[in-house]
């Protein structure tokens, strides 16, 4: 018998938009429940980071790294032109303790019950004096098979080891390990909410052939490591563990971390910021790296506090779970209960103030788990405002079939409706096809920009649309996020030399129209005529009556 432990608080955060907060587990189906909907959106002061409400196994990201010693110099694993291909060395703990009822993490090789460890790189830069935080490269999922007994987060590990991950301990996997091509499994059969994923000899027998030696590894353009192209840029690496166990007792929001690296050698080697036990300049643990544009907006570890980070759920409800080691028929983790809803989802925004009168709309989408993904995203647009340069960045899939990663990979529809800017999948969801499809997948992000000549709103939202259907909950979502406010009122005529106040039309109003029109300043053609002499006496009687109606 399921029994359901969902909890939903209501909470205002200071410093920023102030909205409602989705902490710890939060009550399910809220589809026809606006008021709670809106609580499932949770806008980040400075700090940031995941957090979940404890009790069960809870693997994190203790260290990016090289190997487990702690060294911080990754060469590339292969070049094959235009790309290198890369491994981050990662160590996961297990933070869940025995005053928190805290239980050992399943570590089962060839199973479906062990950890599966994704890669990620990011680029911050500045373009034309915005800046924007891009997703540069992304592996497959190494596959974990053993786990050890070290203590890199200073728990205190209980020594169990091997086929789990005790409470306390932490299990090293080097840079090589995890750029292992064999043992690196495609994304698209992991639901991350739930950690369900299928694993076996006849699993990874059935998976697409690797093709040269960047196939299913962290895989980056070389432009985009070229110092030439980027001056100026920063880089982050980032990695996630999903696992059963860990998401079945609602531990899954705090499974990534990311760390800074230097780039060495236009893209032959990186070498990783800090040292060990984090830090400003080590791994930021429990932190996605969409967080790192905040973090480092105005410069290494100087923050930009106008970048505007907000989390977004459909929602979730966690049951209660058996009592460890969950042994049932078919094995370790068989009894255990999936949990009912969708992932997480960050969306971050900045506008930049470009002069003139234009701003720079500029938002990144990171989907750290949600297996619905997002399909589609909106950004009202004011009656009467222009935008342009209108873009849309998308990180690649790879390593699949050519024929499926060409749909996977296809370009979003965009489209200006006068009141709203649309980007869209070119697919629609399709069961017969699971793995198929142009979304924003877990684990990865996509970038949304645009410049308008109107300042920001100061309270604003976008809208996401969820790419898979999910049955009792909603199919859209809004986000807080930096948007185009209403465009300035138009300048009253009558108001001459542009005063401020009060009252605002004077008689100075009438001598600077005098000296306009003897001037001969086209400002003073009032009644818009063409003819010659343009200006002329009903210029005048123009000028009375609008300064009669006065400012609106």
């Amino acid at each position: 018998m399921k029994t359901r432990r969902s909890t939903l608080v209501v909470s205002a955060v200071a410093g920023s938009v102030v909205s409602a907060a989705a902490h710890g587990q939060v009550s399910d189906k809220f589809a026809d429940n606006p008021v709670l909907q809106s609580a499932l959106n949770r806008v980040y002061p400075v700090s940031g980071g995941g957090t979940d409400a404890g009790g069960g196994p809870d693997v994190i990201v203790g260290e990016i790294e090289n190997t487990g010693s702690g060294d911080t110099t990754t060469s590339s694993s292969s070049f094959v032109d235009p790309y290198y291909a890369y491994g981050l060395g990662t160590t996961s703990c297990n933070i869940s303790t025995v005053n928190s009822n805290g239980q050992n993490l399943l570590w089962r090789s060839n199973t479906p019950f062990h950890p599966i460890i994704p890669q990620n790189m990011y680029r911050l830069k500045t373009v034309n004096g915005a800046t924007r935080f891009e997703q540069i490269g992304y592996s497959w999922s190494k596959y974990a098979f053993t786990a050890l007994t070290q203590n890199v987060c200073s728990i205190g590990c209980n020594g169990s080891g091997g086929s789990v991950l005790g409470m306390g301990c932490s299990d090293p996997y080097t840079a090589s390990r995890n750029a292992t091509q064999s043992s690196a499994g495609p994304r698209y059969e992991c639901n991350p909410f739930t950690g369900v994923f299928p694993d076996s000899t006849a699993v990874r027998n059935a998976w697409p052939a690797t093709t040269d030696g960047t196939s299913r590894r962290l895989r980056v353009h070389k432009d985009d490591f070229n110092a030439a192209l980027n001056p100026g840029a920063l880089y982050f690496g980032e990695a996630i563990y999903i696992t059963r166990d860990d998401a079945s007792f609602g531990n899954s929001k705090n499974n990534a971390s990311y760390r800074r690296f230097t780039v060495n050698g236009n893209g032959t080697s990186i070498t990783l910021t800090g040292s060990q036990g984090g830090g400003l300049n080590g791994t930021q643990r429990t932190k996605p790296a969409i967080f790192a544009w905040r973090d480092h907006g105005n410069g290494v570890n100087t923050p930009d506090n106008s970048v505007m980070i907000t989390e977004v759920s459909c929602g979730q409800t966690f049951f209660s779970q058996p009592a460890y080691p969950y042994n049932g028929a078919q094995g370790a983790g068989t009894t255990l209960v999936t949990p009912d809803g969708d992932g997480w989802i960050y969306v971050a925004s900045k506008a930049t103030d470009l002069g003139g009168g234009f701003w720079n709309y500029e938002y990144a989408v990171f989907n750290l788990n949600s297996d619905r993904g997002v399909g589609s995203f909106r950004v009202n647009i004011p009656a009467g405002a222009t935008v342009s340069n209108i873009e849309m960045r998308q990180i690649m899939c790879h390593s699949g079939s050519v024929a499926d990663d060409a749909n996977r990979n296809a370009a979003w529809t965009q489209t200006n409706t006068g009141s709203q800017l649309v980007w869209a999948s070119p697919n629609t969801w399709n069961a017969a096809t699971p793995t198929l499809g142009s979304y924003i997948r877990w684990g990865t992000m996509c970038n949304f920009r645009f410049i308008a000549n109107v300042a920001p709103a100061s309270n604003g939202s976008v809208t996401l649309g969820y790419y898979k259907p999910l049955t009792g909950y909603v199919d859209t979502i809004t986000a807080a996020a930096h948007v185009p406010g209403a465009p300035p009122p138009a300048a009253c005529y009558a108001n001459c030399d542009q005063s401020s106040g009060s009252p605002l039309l004077t008689a100075n109003d009438f001598q600077c129209f005098l000296n306009k029109f003897a001037a001969g300043d086209t400002y003073a053609n009032c009644d818009g005529s063409t003819g010659t002499p343009l200006l002329t006496a009903n210029d005048f009687q123009c000028f009375l009556n609008k300064f009669a109606a006065g400012c609106t």
